[in-house]
């Protein structure tokens, strides 16, 4: 008996064989994705720039009330109690434009903050009250200030923070002293980096120790 010649198969009429083609092509598709799959993105550093814009707004609080208590105590003839509060708000005004610049670098606007007037007692009152302001940002907010921008990659913010936090350090002894001196300090020449804002005494200081300012570039009160 012959045998009936085997019928080629005719891929075009097996159902089965162009859907293994096109899950053969899907699955090159997908792994080919996978392969040129761009990277994230880095977060947008939201924290840190809300960091920025906190201390900008309490440098600006903090200068408007050393200039009110300034008027204070030159009014009761404090005097070296006046050159204190002003030499602390020409510190306080180098802060906040440093805080400003950085956000504008960022591409972010600075935003000024409303201001509610303290309340000026006697001038031995606004050392304390001074004091205790400058020790609530120390104490509560620079940690948290440097960890964020540290986290989130900003060096430039972290080394503004490190040095606002220094400047504010010597605020806190310049006025701890004086409040536990009643405000009957002597005369002493105040020394100020137009880069950091930190306050030096020192007749003899060298360049300055948080931003390398030369000591030439000094203002003196």
């Amino acid at each position: 008996m012959n045998e009936r010649p085997q019928r080629m198969e005719d891929p075009i009429m097996n159902p089965v064989r162009p859907l293994h083609l096109f899950i053969a092509v899907m699955t090159l598709c997908l792994l080919s994705f996978q392969c040129t799959k761009p990277e994230s993105a880095p977060a947008t550093p939201s924290i840190t720039l809300e960091h920025l814009q906190g201390a900008y707004a309490r440098s600006l609080k903090h200068q408007d009330m050393y200039v009110r208590f300034a008027a204070q105590a030159k009014k009761e003839r404090f005097d070296n109690v006046h050159r204190l509060y002003r030499v602390l708000a020409r510190s306080e005004e180098i802060h906040a434009a440093n805080h400003a610049a950085l956000l504008v670098k960022l591409g972010v606007q600075p935003v000024n903050p409303s201001i509610d007037p303290p309340v000026v007692g006697r001038a031995v009152q606004t050392l304390r009250l001074a004091h205790s302001s400058e020790a609530i940002e120390l104490v509560s907010m620079y940690d948290e200030r440097i960890k964020a921008a540290t986290v989130e990659q900003m060096p430039e913010a972290l080394r503004l923070f490190t040095c606002s936090r220094n400047a504010d350090t010597r605020h806190m002894d310049l006025l701890n002293d004086a409040m536990m001196k009643a405000g009957h300090i002597a005369t002493t020449p105040y020394y100020v980096c137009p880069s950091c804002g930190l306050i030096m005494t020192d007749r003899n200081m060298i360049d300055c120790e948080g931003c390398q300012t030369p000591r030439e570039q000094y203002e003196r009160f």
